[in-house]
C-alpha cells in the first residue's frame, strides 16, 4: 500500500508521514547490522506555502535534527572543495554533493577495453543548462534528471548505497519548476525534513534562481520510507501533539 500526501504544510506533511507508519506497523529488519524499523512507501507532494518553509529551512518545532545550516552546507561547492582534501579516512561512504557534481562516467563504453576512459560530469550544470533551453523554448521535457547510482559500487554487497537515487525537474509555463526526488531508503523521523531542505536549496541556488525561475512544487518518493525502533515513542509524541 502506498501513502500518498498532498500539503501545503510542510510540517503536516511530516506529521501525516508519521502517522501512516505508525498505523500501520509493518516491521523492517535491513542491513549487515540488521537494524529495525516500521516501514512504508509514500508519495508526498508539496506545495503552497510548503514551498516557501521548506526554502526557508523552516524545520518543524518538534523536529530533533539541530544542524540544519550545517548540513546545508554539504551541498555546496565550497563544501566540495573541502572535502576533497580530505584524507579517505575522514571521508563519509558517499557525499551527494560528489555523487551529482563529479558523476563519474565511461566515454565511449561499447570500447571500454580499447578507448573507453573515465571522466567526471557536472550533472548540476547539466540541471541548469536543460532548464535554461526548456524556458528559451517554452517547452517542457522530462529529460532533466541527475543520479547518484554507480552500478559496479553500489550493487548488492554495498554496505553504504546512496538513499537518494534521481532528481528530476520540469519547467512549466510562468517559469515554475517541478522538481521530483526518488529515493530508495529513508530515515523519516530523523532525516526526511533536513534532505528536502538541503536539496531544494541546492537547486534553488544553482538551477532555479540562475534561470529566473521559481521552485512551485516538490514531489518526492520513498520506496523505504521508515521510522527505526529506537525513535517510535518519540514519533508517537509528534502524532499525538500535531498538527495545531
Amino acid at each position: 500500500m502506498i501513502n500518498i500526501v498532498e500539503e501545503t504544510s510542510f510540517g503536516n506533511a511530516w506529521w501525516k508521514a508519521i502517522r501512516f507508519v505508525l498505523r500501520n506497523e509493518q516491521p523492517l529488519t535491513f542491513g549487515a547490522d540488521k537494524k529495525h524499523a516500521w516501514d512504508s512507501t509514500q508519495l508526498i507532494e508539496l506545495s503552497g506555502n510548503a514551498i516557501t518553509q521548506v526554502l526557508n529551512g523552516q524545520l518543524h518545532p518538534l523536529s530533533t535534527f539541530k544542524a540544519i545550516d550545517s548540513y546545508k552546507r554539504e551541498f555546496t561547492y565550497e563544501y566540495l572543495n573541502e572535502y576533497k582534501k580530505k584524507r579517505e579516512s575522514d571521508k563519509f561512504d558517499y557525499l551527494y554533493m560528489d555523487r551529482l557534481a563529479n558523476n563519474m562516467t565511461i566515454t565511449n563504453p561499447m570500447f571500454m577495453e580499447d578507448d573507453g576512459k573515465w571522466e567526471t560530469i557536472d550533472q548540476i550544470t547539466c540541471l541548469y543548462d536543460a532548464i535554461r533551453e526548456q524556458r528559451m523554448e517554452q517547452k517542457s521535457q522530462n529529460y532533466s534528471l541527475a543520479t547518484t547510482w554507480y552500478p559496479d559500487v553500489d550493487g548488492l554487497e554495498s554496505p553504504a548505497s546512496p538513499c537518494l537515487q534521481i532528481i528530476q525537474l520540469r519547467w512549466n509555463p510562468g517559469d515554475l519548476i517541478d522538481m521530483h526526488l526518488i529515493w530508495r531508503s529513508r530515515d523519516l523521523y530523523n532525516a526526511w525534513q533536513a534532505n528536502i531542505i538541503a536539496i531544494a536549496d541546492m537547486i534553488n541556488r544553482e538551477v532555479i534562481i540562475p534561470n529566473e525561475c521559481k521552485l512551485n512544487r516538490i514531489t518526492d518518493y520513498s520506496t523505504s520510507l521508515h521510522i527505526y525502533d529506537a525513535d517510535i515513542e518519540q514519533a508517537r509524541r509528534v502524532n499525538m501533539v500535531w498538527p495545531r
